[in-house]
């Protein structure tokens, strides 16, 4: 990664600061209806919840999934792939669904890092 001509090339890194849904409205109603986890959500007040949803738009997280909808919307022939090593289980008491159960909502694959690069053609690993 320290190749500045191929990173130039690959539009490395991708600036994610103001990146959008590709149907803003449509996305944050889905945010409150389908992506937050309602026994939660009805923990809180309003003023709480919306602080709480916009700290979960700026993520990480959400940076990576509203990337991959943009390249899917750009991009409609080739295959997007997510790489997480999240579960969907909910397995905690998080506000939000995690990265493959919004992934899944959205129609964006998700793959595991070793799925993902078994996946990959032409690259042989082992490991010792």
């Amino acid at each position: 990664m320290n190749d500045k001509l191929f990173l130039k090339g690959c539009k490395l890194p991708i600036k994610t600061d103001n990146i959008l849904a590709p149907s803003p409205a449509k996305f944050l109603s889905q945010v409150d209806n389908n992506f937050v986890r309602g026994s939660q959500k009805n923990k809180l007040t309003p003023a709480q919840y919306e602080a709480a949803k916009t700290s979960f738009l700026n993520s990480p997280d959400m940076k990576m999934i509203l990337y991959c909808l943009n390249l899917i919307k750009d991009n409609p022939s080739e295959e997007i792939i997510l790489v997480t090593e999240e579960t969907v289980d909910n397995n905690d008491s998080k506000l939000f669904q995690k990265i493959p159960a919004i992934c899944q909502c959205l129609n964006i694959n998700t793959l595991t890092l070793p799925k993902f690069l078994k996946k990959l053609k032409g690259i042989k690993l082992s490991f010792s």
